[in-house]
């Protein structure tokens, strides 16, 4: 992580962001092209964070993860776009965790 001041370590932290969320994104590996699925999500947070997703038990995440289990998750919560108040077309950033 570039800014290690936003990184959030805390247990219980991470724990409120993640059951904010209700959605997860799932990057797998597909040849040389990524593959991206949101999906519904659920997980326990005890000595480390284990995350369980729906799936079929068939079909192409579970294809795309036995022939490659590197992956990725994306799960963002109170985002939103604020303007700048130097009206600069470019002066935007957005808010998340």
């Amino acid at each position: 992580m570039r800014r290690k001041d936003r990184e959030i370590k805390d247990a219980k932290m991470i724990k409120d962001i993640i059951d904010k969320a209700d959605i997860m994104h799932i990057g797998f590996n597909d040849e040389d092209v990524p593959y991206i699925v949101p999906v519904n999500f659920g997980y326990t947070y005890d000595d480390r964070l284990v995350l369980y997703f729906h799936s079929a038990k068939e079909g192409k995440k579970i294809e795309l993860i036995k022939k490659d289990p590197h992956v990725f998750i994306e799960i963002d919560v109170d985002g939103g776009i604020k303007d700048s108040d130097d009206g600069m077309a470019c002066s935007v950033t957005d808010h998340y965790k």
